[in-house]
């Protein structure tokens, strides 16, 4: 089953290559969608693909990377498909 998921990961996760490591692994799982930075020092992302892969995403998203400090990760899975082609960095 495909599912769709809207995050916002919030600590320490920009100026620290945040985006390019949630890049990688979003494609590692055949991920679909894009990673961005917001103005209040988050970062948004919208991933589309496998249940399970979004799922292990999402888990990898609470866990981060070795220089991120993860304080909060809010997702909610929604019917809004955008059928992304790949997945980006903004």
């Amino acid at each position: 089953m495909i599912r769709h998921a809207d995050i916002i990961i919030q600590g320490l996760v920009q100026g620290i290559s945040f985006r390019a490591a949630a890049h990688k692994k979003a494609k590692s799982l055949g991920l679909k969608g894009y990673v961005r930075n917001l103005e209040d020092g988050s970062v948004f992302i919208e991933a589309e693909g496998e249940d399970r892969d979004v799922k292990k995403f999402i888990i990898w998203c609470h866990v981060g990377t070795e220089l991120s400090r993860i304080d909060k990760v809010r997702f909610e899975f929604t019917r809004d498909f955008e059928y992304f082609r790949e997945f980006t960095v903004e």
